[in-house]
């Protein structure tokens, strides 16, 4: 009976710590929002949503989770051509002009539209931007945010191919809110 009595504690303190676990990475997604401010975090949201589309259009047939990590993979490798894929070209269009009318794109990125060509802007990563702050806001304990923004701080810029790997290497959960939102900046295009 004691024995019994240990498992159904043991079980219950498991999916306590679980439920805590979301809990508190709710409360982090809150956090976050909130420093953002909405506007910039519904841009940040419908990039996401835009870029999952664009996962499954163009690698359809398997998971999400899957398919984040074979973008990166694809990167990783060199092969990477954003001339070869599928876009909903209107749809991006739209949700780019809302990243950079929320405010949020000069959160994310040093850059003067004036001094560059609307295909290939000029811009550099910015190391003081909300969008930074409000990861390390939330970083806790979390290996994968806290090395993110020590690279970011130290370095700014990082070559995709390098980034990609070590997110790989990582073994990072691609159904995270925060993973999801570093690769959109990172690795989707923004034009």
């Amino acid at each position: 009976m004691k024995k019994i009595s240990i498992i159904i504690i043991s079980i219950f303190l498991i999916f306590s710590c679980q439920n805590i676990d979301s809990k508190t990475n709710e409360s982090r997604i809150t956090q976050f929002e909130k420093f953002l401010g909405n506007n910039k975090a519904n841009a940040l949201t419908l990039k996401v949503v835009d870029f999952e589309k664009f996962l499954q259009t163009n690698l359809s047939g398997i998971s999400i989770e899957k398919s984040y990590a074979k973008y990166l993979e694809i990167i990783k490798s060199g092969a990477y051509d954003e001339y070869s894929w599928n876009y909903n070209a209107t749809e991006k269009k739209q949700i780019n002009k809302l990243f950079e009318s929320s405010g949020l794109k000069q959160e994310i990125w040093n850059y003067n539209p004036s001094l560059t060509n609307e295909e290939f802007p000029l811009k550099t990563f910015n190391k003081f931007g909300k969008y930074l702050k409000g990861l390390e806001l939330i970083q806790e304990s979390d290996s994968t945010i806290i090395n993110y923004i020590k690279i970011k701080k130290a370095i700014g810029d990082v070559s995709k191919n390098i980034l990609a790997d070590g997110l790989l290497k990582n073994n990072v959960d691609f159904s995270d809110y925060f993973i999801k939102r570093i690769i959109v900046v990172e690795f989707y295009p923004a034009n």
